[in-house]
Parts: C-alpha cells; structure tokens; sequence
C-alpha cells in the first residue's frame, strides 16, 4: 500500500498509533471504494495537523449517499432495507466502531460530482527517542 502525503511535516518521525486497527479500517475504505468505483480513480493518503492524523480514501464511485446512510445511522436495519448492501453496512459499522475505540472520528464528503472522500482523524503521540522506546510499542508506525 502506497500512502501520498499532502504535507511534509511527517517525514523522518515516528508516531505511535494502533496500527492494527488503523489498517483494518484502511482496508475497509479500500475495498468499499473498489466495490462502489467501476471506473475512474481511488486516491489513498493522510496529513497530520495537530497531532491528529487524518486519512482519506477518495474515489470516483457511486456510493456517497450510501456509505453516508451507514456511517451516521443508529438504526442498521432500516437503513439495510433501503440499500439491501450488508457488506458495505457491516463494513462500515465495524469501521467506524474501530475509529472510535481509538478515539478518532470519521466522516464523508462529497468529491465531485459522484464520488465521495471519506476522512478518519486518530490522535497520536511522537517517539520521543526512538531507538529505545519504539520497541515498547507493538503497535506503532513509521513513515518515510
């Protein structure tokens, strides 16, 4: 997986973050955005401002008023019998649980005239020396 950045202040620092859940969430978006973009583009990437590291998943697809339903609904069942899509409901409830178990939030924005981007923010902590410390964390990234 290639991530673009949109900032450099990212380079060269190592961020502590439950990489586990941030990469079930991240191949969540991804394969929503396959299964809803039949042509056109899907753009992958993040920025980190104030300690927040946000990423996006931007595409060209179909489904931005779905996946919007089953971000912000409390009610699965109704909004499953309006789209009849449990793949894309399951996803997006287990993604957005994920994001709050790591005390993130995520919404949707609409890109263009069909697609939608949709945003996750994490709060993270820098390694402060990361020869010693990093190796105390299971869970930790790094980006080049």
């Amino acid at each position: 997986m290639i991530l673009i950045s949109e900032n450099q202040t990212f380079r060269n620092k190592e961020y502590l973050i439950d990489t586990n859940r941030v990469t079930r969430v991240i191949r969540n978006l991804f394969q929503n955005a396959l299964n809803s973009t039949k042509s056109g583009y899907i753009k992958l990437g993040y920025f980190i401002k104030d300690y927040k590291l946000t990423f996006f998943i931007m595409d060209s697809g179909q489904d931005y008023i779905k996946c919007r339903e089953f971000l912000q609904c409390q009610d699965m069942s109704q909004s499953l019998s309006k789209f009849n899509d449990t793949f894309t409901a399951v996803s997006m409830a287990l993604t957005r649980k994920h994001i709050e178990m790591m005390e993130g939030s995520i919404w949707i924005e609409k890109n263009g005239l069909t697609g939608s981007g949709i945003y996750f923010s994490i709060p993270v902590s820098c390694a402060v020396n990361t020869k010693d410390s990093i190796n105390k964390f299971s869970n930790t990234m790094s980006t080049i």
